[in-house]
């Protein structure tokens, strides 16, 4: 019989698929430490309190809002924790892929195929060597819009409201991967495969325009689901049209609505051939009303149709 800690660690199916046991959990409002887990990666959002967290010999002082990110056999401390109130999320790397084992999402040479190079980069914050990258600091806004994918995915396991509630789950964790990526890179200043180069020059100008590019991906990011223009953008961060719209382009040899269009279609790749969500589903996901329009943007990028790169493409699975 499994131990009470391996099945704490387990979502159950009930009435839809009573035998079903998916390794991915979300524990909401937490004020203990992270565990340590031999078969789990961990993602941890603290969203208030102090401390200091103790990690492979490094220290740094919680400043929260803040994630924490832990690979599999990872030990955690908080020394000093006061008015903790964490979030966290455990889950095995098959939930994203079904190739994925703690043995191959660490080698970059394994031959994936080529949906599964895409998964493992969603994944490179979380495989990354050096501890020290895996505490990342947040803004407020940032943090709220993780913590609302936490409690969507906490309510579609603990609800279990349809059949397509795996489905949902899964896709909900990519979308959350995906930002989570984006956040880690752009800590350390660099750019996540997703983006292209920016330039070199360190003058003060340019260096307040990649400041608003910055921004503005973020935005992008957080809002990719909405209807978005160049205006509300150029509102939100307190700059105009122009500036933005000639910022982006300079930074990254392409405009923010291509940017903006690229993003959702990665996405969107992601979710056909990783869940059984139906397209009209996806499609709102990304950001679109228009279902001939969605198919013709996305043949535009991958030269064929959701449909059909859902049937090339799709995980047996889930």
């Amino acid at each position: 019989m499994p131990s009470k800690t391996v099945l704490r660690f387990i979502t159950a199916g009930r009435d839809f698929y009573p035998e079903m046991k998916i390794p991915y959990v979300v524990e909401m409002n937490q004020k203990s430490v992270p565990e340590k887990l031999n078969d789990r990666l961990q993602i941890v959002l603290i969203e208030n309190g102090t401390g200091i967290i103790n990690f492979k010999k490094d220290k740094t002082g919680i400043l929260a809002p803040m994630l924490l990110l832990l690979r599999e056999k990872e030990q955690c401390l908080i020394e000093n924790p006061t008015q903790l109130k964490m979030h966290k999320m455990y889950f095995h790397p098959d939930v994203v892929n079904s190739d994925f084992t703690f043995s191959n999402i660490y080698d970059p040479e394994y031959p994936f195929s080529r949906t599964a190079r895409q998964d493992r980069f969603i994944l490179k914050p979380l495989i990354g060597r050096h501890a020290v990258d895996r505490i990342i600091p947040i803004d407020h806004i940032t943090a709220n819009n993780l913590k609302n994918l936490f409690t969507a995915i906490h309510h579609e396991l603990d609800a279990q409201k349809d059949k397509f509630w795996p489905c949902t789950a899964r896709g909900l964790l990519i979308q959350l991967l995906f930002l989570i990526c984006f956040i880690s890179e752009n800590t350390g200043n660099n750019y996540p495969g997703i983006l292209l180069k920016t330039s070199q020059k360190n003058n003060q100008d340019d260096l307040q325009s990649r400041n608003l590019v910055e921004k503005t991906i973020l935005h992008l990011y957080l809002n990719y689901s909405e209807k978005i223009s160049i205006e509300d953008i150029a509102r939100a961060l307190n700059t105009n049209r122009t500036t933005l719209a000639s910022s982006f382009k300079q930074q990254m040899k392409m405009t923010v609505l291509g940017y903006l269009t690229k993003l959702r279609m990665d996405i969107a790749a992601s979710l056909l051939h990783n869940t059984r969500l139906s397209i009209n589903e996806i499609m709102a996901k990304v950001g679109f009303q228009d279902a001939t329009h969605f198919g013709r943007i996305f043949k535009k990028h991958f030269e064929t149709t959701p449909a059909d790169y859902r049937k090339k493409y799709v995980k047996k699975n889930y």
